[in-house]
């Protein structure tokens, strides 16, 4: 009796390389030639870091996109993701990328400071 494999594959990004989807697609590719009869489910995860809006776009929530005020103070868009009541926020600010190195630790205009703007935008007050 032949039984089936199944392997799960849930990976988070691997920084500055390798999104979330990437590296399953890659760990994939490796288990498909070494296993090729084994199902392969790729679930890529997110930490609350970047990708966490990716990851929860993935699951079903919905891409909401407003206007926020960046670090040096011009408007950008930035991306959330939203399911009845919950919110996906990511750390990355949603595919917002900041380069402002005087202001990158400043929480009063750097990048935290966008995602400050952007929490307030996503609930109501």
């Amino acid at each position: 009796m032949l039984l089936s494999m199944r392997i799960v594959v849930a990976p988070d990004s691997f920084k500055g390389s390798l999104t979330a989807d990437e590296a399953a697609a890659a760990i994939a590719g490796g288990v498909g030639r070494v296993l090729p009869d084994a199902e392969v489910l790729l679930r890529p995860v997110a930490d609350g870091g970047e990708g966490t809006v990716a990851a929860a776009l993935r699951a079903g929530y919905a891409a909401r996109v407003v206007r926020v005020s960046g670090p040096d103070g011009r408007p950008v868009e930035a991306v959330f993701a939203l399911d009845a009541e919950t919110a996906g926020l990511d750390s990355r600010l949603a595919d917002v990328t900041f380069v402002v190195a005087s202001d990158v630790d400043n929480p009063l205009t750097g990048p935290a400071s966008v995602l400050t703007d952007l929490a307030a935008r996503v609930v109501p007050g």
